[in-house]
């Protein structure tokens, strides 16, 4: 059985609470209560939690091409076709943690046909083995045209049994924590650029690529506050709940994780699984909402607990 850990992070991280349920609409899985507030020791990570911003990735060197010998006619060979290739790297192995009370550890990678073994605490760290492609819980029986995203059928498998990905929060070489204190956390999305930064005592610590509100529907601009009023671990969001009137714009989206509204008009910080990859930090195309891919969707959800400040520019 993976350990509880309890050690506290370098630096001094606060103890954090637990995250709401989150293993969403079956009857079989965690409710989607908002998370607890009450203080709890946080992890130890696996990943070094230093504030400075991470250094960029050294630009490959090319390799010359040799010159061709010299021939009376050349045929050229057709251009090879290019598979796109998933933004998300999908991890298999090592250390990672558990994102919610009562996560289901299943037998098989499904929640129609996988029984649950057991129920993980969260934050409980659990091993990687490997990686399975299994049910696309997050999307369920939603059958509106969306894009695929690399995670959204992957599975890990961990001692006993198998963890959905959206449950699982896998640390990366080079980041800083989401649970590192020491200053006044905020957190400052730029529309024109399309990316999201969080700060401690003003230095940047995290960036994110992210997809705001299309022309129409922009993203309001201003200060704000993600507090503990507007956490829900698992959200169904609804066009009529936006007071968005158009049919052409209707929607009926569940198991949106990981939201987090900013203000009293609907708008939030949210994990947006039905998206190309590509549009993240390129294109606007929510209503308003400010759209995250999962690794970065868990890492806020831990650094906004107990509510952060939030400028959007």
């Amino acid at each position: 059985m993976p350990r509880r850990f309890v050690l506290a992070l370098a630096f001094a991280w606060l103890a954090l609470s637990a995250c709401g349920r989150v293993e969403g609409q079956a009857a079989d899985e965690p409710s989607r209560a908002a998370s607890s507030e009450t203080p709890r020791p946080a992890a130890t990570f696996a990943f070094d939690p230093v504030t400075a911003t991470p250094s960029p990735s050294p630009s490959p060197t090319r390799t010359p091409s040799p010159t061709p010998s010299p021939s009376p006619t050349r045929t050229p060979s057709p251009a090879p076709t290019r598979t796109p290739e998933p933004s998300i790297t999908i991890p298999t192995q090592g250390a990672a943690f558990v994102v919610g009370e009562g996560v289901a550890l299943r037998s098989a990678p499904s929640t129609s046909t996988g029984q649950i073994l057991r129920r993980l605490g969260n934050l409980e760290e659990v091993q990687l083995l490997g990686a399975v492609k299994g049910e696309r819980f997050v999307v369920g029986d939603q059958d509106w045209p969306m894009a695929y995203q690399s995670w959204t059928d992957t599975w890990y498998r961990v001692e006993g049994g198998f963890i959905y990905s959206a449950f699982v929060f896998v640390p990366r070489g080079g980041e800083s924590s989401p649970f590192a204190r020491g200053g006044a956390r905020t957190i400052e999305v730029d529309i024109r650029t399309q990316t999201l930064r969080a700060l401690i005592g003003g230095q940047v610590i995290f960036t994110a690529a992210v997809t705001t509100g299309k022309p129409g529907f922009d993203t309001p601009t201003g200060r704000f506050t993600v507090g503990s009023w507007g956490r829900v671990a698992n959200e169904t969001m609804t066009s009529g709940q936006a007071a968005i009137t158009d049919p052409a714009e209707a929607y009926n989206v569940k198991n949106v994780l990981y939201t987090q509204y900013f203000d009293g008009e609907g708008n939030a910080l949210h994990l947006n699984y039905w998206q190309p990859e590509s549009v993240f930090g390129a294109a606007r195309t929510s209503h308003g909402c400010v759209g995250l891919l999962i690794h970065d969707a868990q890492w806020l959800w831990f650094f906004a607990q107990g509510g952060v400040a939030l400028t959007i520019s």
